[in-house]
């Protein structure tokens, strides 16, 4: 599978190789998992490591700058409440998942938000999962409660990404009965959350970014 996938994205150029490490961590990884092969993790990653360190310096570059873009809208956010804003990750599923939230975690971290467990909160991420049972059905039954507190705080913000989001049938879904949703995302678009958060503020209606 390795050597199916790596030629590709070669070919592909240098902004499909920006998101190759995460597109390898979290397509091949998670098939790997499916397979019991878990034995060769380590030099799998070591290759994720090795084309990302040559290949990703302009995403690097643009991440770094809506990063910093979304430190200002954050600072600007606490100068008007008089605190940090508060977000709460919550992730279903397997441990891809919850190394994707830790990602997600230290960026909002280094943006200014103060994580917190309670779902009350004015930011809230559901990382999905299509793996585990009843997961998709255990998301949407969530999404309720979510509704209910944002109508209590209209700047409440609530952003869904992981595997089940790389379904079309859900964001349609999601996209027709969730409409209060404010940030859809899959596993291959990580790497643009900080552009994504920046977009959130920044404009009306919903972000999707699927690919």
């Amino acid at each position: 599978q390795i050597v199916e996938f790596v030629p590709v994205f070669v070919a592909c150029g240098g902004d499909e190789l920006d998101a190759l490490d995460y597109f390898l961590a979290n397509k091949i990884l998670r098939k790997l998992e499916s397979y019991n092969l878990a034995y060769i993790r380590n030099e799998i990653e070591g290759l994720i490591t090795y084309l990302s360190k040559h290949f990703g310096k302009t995403h690097m570059k643009e991440s770094k700058e809506y990063l910093n873009k979304l430190k200002e809208l954050i600072a600007a956010k606490i100068a008007e409440i008089g605190k940090k804003p508060t977000c709460c990750v919550t992730t279903f599923g397997c441990q891809m998942n919850a190394k994707d939230s830790e990602k997600l975690v230290g960026i909002l971290e280094e943006a200014g938000y103060e994580i917190v467990e309670s779902e009350d909160a004015d930011f809230v991420i559901y990382n999905t999962c299509t793996v585990r049972d009843n997961a998709n059905q255990r998301v949407y039954g969530r999404l309720g409660q979510l509704q209910h507190y944002k109508k209590k705080n209209p700047d409440m913000k609530i952003a869904l990404c992981g595997c089940m989001m790389q379904e079309p049938d859900e964001i349609e879904k999601i996209k027709s009965t969730y409409k209060f949703v404010d940030i859809v995302f899959g596993t291959h678009n990580i790497y643009k959350f900080a552009e994504l958060l920046v977009r959130m503020f920044e404009t009306d209606g919903m972000v999707v970014d699927i690919w």
